[in-house]
């Protein structure tokens, strides 16, 4: 009865680990009630918006300038996305139009990387999104922007989704993107299958998505094949005895928590599976690679995954008819 109460709670807290890594509505506040409380601007730190207010609309008050020790004070709570993610700095100012009426706030925060930003870019997409021309990492829904540009990830959000509000959105955006130039390049995305995959929600996660501390920095992927869900999982390590020893030690920390070895034949050199109260979970090391399948709704759906996985990895194993 004791494993089968600890399995059940490994499976809640992996489950809760994968949702927390996706954008989290709840967790952004819109400018009108946001959290007044400013940071302390580090001294002769200029604003990045500074003459970049759309035509019509004003900067309502000062600039606002946070740091890794001063950031929970704006974003309630979800700092650890982006610490994780190597933050260093965030700037965010107000607008408002006119004649009052209406408003929007943007924020940029600079990380210590382009892929950082391009982690944090990727998990705060909403499913709502759509993509804009501003670059490969930018998105915007009817009231919000969002963008990545070399180390730099850029929110602009209002409280409502009038279009002279959402013009303006978009407006400040391109100035932003015109005033800071080009940046360095994140680095491309790992080659997810296309059957089956649901672009919109390949994500970055610079931590721990599973609950196992070391088997971070990962990339996740939805699919849906014939009907059963999973998420695929891709993560480079410095060698291939890294992977591989991630790879067992990540089997060993579901055995130790509940998972069961399953006998599903996979046809994949080297993977495993495992039956995770009901779901199956597959782990396979490919060179430098660890690659795998979590929460597969069926065998069949973990099983197709992984092959195709291994099949468009940079140094494929051989694969069973």
């Amino acid at each position: 009865m004791g494993v089968v109460i600890l399995a059940a709670v490994t499976a809640v807290l992996i489950g809760l680990g994968v949702q927390q890594s996706r954008f989290d509505p709840a967790l952004f506040t819109p400018p009108e009630v946001a959290n007044e409380r400013q940071g302390a601007a580090p001294p002769a730190v200029a604003s990045p918006f500074q003459g970049l207010a759309p035509r019509g609309w004003q900067e309502a008050g000062p600039a606002e300038f946070f740091r890794p020790d001063t950031l929970y004070q704006k974003v309630n709570g979800a700092d650890n996305l982006y610490l994780s993610a190597g933050f260093q700095s965030l700037a965010c100012q107000r607008y408002a139009s006119m004649e009052g009426a209406r408003k929007f706030q943007a924020c940029l925060y600079r990380m210590g990387d382009a892929d950082g930003a391009w982690s944090v870019y990727s998990r705060q997409r909403r499913a709502d999104a759509q993509p804009l021309d501003l670059g490969r990492g930018a998105n915007r829904t009817s009231n919000a922007l969002f963008l990545a540009l070399g180390t730099a990830y850029l929110e602009v959000v209002a409280p409502d989704d009038a279009p002279a509000t959402a013009s303006a959105v978009e407006g400040l955006a391109r100035a932003w993107v015109e005033s800071a130039g080009q940046g360095p390049e994140a680095a491309a995305g790992p080659p997810f299958p296309a059957a089956g995959l649901d672009a919109a929600s390949v994500h970055r996660v610079r931590g721990s998505p599973f609950g196992f501390t070391r088997l971070d920095d990962v990339t996740l992927a939805d699919y849906t094949l014939d009907g059963a869900a999973a998420t695929a999982f891709w993560s480079e390590r410095r060698s291939p005895e890294e992977a591989s020893g991630l790879s067992a030690a990540y089997v060993e920390y579901l055995l130790t928590n509940g998972a069961r070895k399953s006998a599903i034949d996979l046809g994949v050199p080297g993977a495993v599976a495992l039956d995770v109260l009901g779901t199956t979970e597959v782990v396979v090391p490919v060179g430098r690679l660890l690659v795998g399948v979590h929460e597969a709704d069926t065998p069949a759906a973990a099983v197709a995954l992984v092959r195709a996985l291994v099949s468009v990895a940079p140094a494929p194993v051989g694969i069973s008819p």
